[in-house]
């Protein structure tokens, strides 16, 4: 996928990206550091997939997902996964569900099913995060918390152009839960 959006892109460009978009910005800024002129990750990781049981218990989540998917449609599934990902405050926001299922719907359980592939098996990006390119290192917590390791603290306080901006009472759908934040 980074090297798909690398061919696309022009020399040097913005980059932004949100859950396995930022997985994947990691990436390009991998293959290519010098092309990215600036990076906003929302929501994203930089870690693999655990290991032991606790890897086994998310494989086995995406994998029924990816189940009720094929079975019930796509929107069926994102109701479920919708649950756990969006701020309890904002699961009876009805406009705002529909529009998460909405663009859940426009994707097929095939399309689901690669991309459940490459988050189970990306490696870890962790020598990417402690990239003198980047400024900080993060992975979204349940609740939308992001916890920042305390090399990122101080290698965003090193980079001036560098911003932390942490959106309170806010889960993994930040642009859509909070889009003004």
């Amino acid at each position: 996928m980074a090297r798909s959006l690398l061919a696309r892109a022009p020399a040097r460009f913005a980059l932004a990206g949100h859950s396995m978009g930022g997985r994947i910005a990691f990436r390009v800024m991998q293959l290519a550091p010098d092309r990215v002129a600036g990076l906003a990750l929302m929501d994203t990781a930089y870690t693999p997939r655990s290991a032991g049981e606790a890897g086994e218990q998310e494989k086995a989540e995406r994998y029924a997902l990816l189940n009720k998917a094929r079975l019930e449609g796509m929107r069926a599934m994102g109701l479920q996964w919708v649950q756990k990902m969006v701020h309890p405050a904002r699961l009876s926001d009805k406009p705002l569900i529909d529009a998460i299922l909405d663009m859940i719907a426009r994707k097929t359980p095939e399309i689901f099913a690669a991309q459940i592939k490459a988050l189970l098996e990306t490696p870890g990006l962790d020598a990417v995060a402690g990239n003198d390119s980047l400024s900080d290192d993060c992975s979204l917590r349940k609740a939308g918390r992001v916890e920042f390791s305390a090399t990122a603290r101080a290698h965003g306080r090193r980079d001036s152009n560098s911003r932390l901006v942490v959106i309170e009472d806010c889960g993994h759908m930040s642009t859509m839960e909070r889009p003004r934040k």
